[in-house]
């Protein structure tokens, strides 16, 4: 894609907070989910191998919370976008039908163009 595609996007969908907010909530469930999961699962397998079961059942506990806050913001943030998203697209989707049938009709009927 080109510069203008892109200034175009953050022009329409992107002065829309909606659609921001749900990028910084995928940003934390990634976060979340990928990179503290991963050290609370090492964290387990230490534990384990050094036969510390209370610390192993801690961070299971703990795993599992983070895990669970990370698809919850990200079921919200997605949520919030796609409607936020729908909103700007029927937005424009109604301008352009606007653009479109604004036009002079009677160029089109008049003349070869129609046919």
């Amino acid at each position: 894609m080109n510069k203008a595609v892109y200034r175009y996007l953050l022009q329409t969908y992107g002065r829309r907070t909606g659609v921001w907010l749900g990028f910084i909530a995928e940003l934390i469930r990634t976060l979340l989910q990928r990179v503290w999961v991963t050290i609370i699962v090492a964290q387990i397998a230490t534990s384990l191998a050094s036969h510390d079961i209370a610390s192993a059942k801690h961070y299971a506990l703990l795993f599992l919370a983070i895990y669970i806050v990370g698809a919850i913001i990200g079921a919200i943030g997605e949520m919030v976008a796609i409607s936020s998203e729908g909103a700007e697209y029927k937005k424009l989707t109604m301008s352009y039908y606007q653009k479109l049938i604004g036009k002079d009709m009677s160029f089109y009927r008049d003349n070869q163009t129609g046919y």
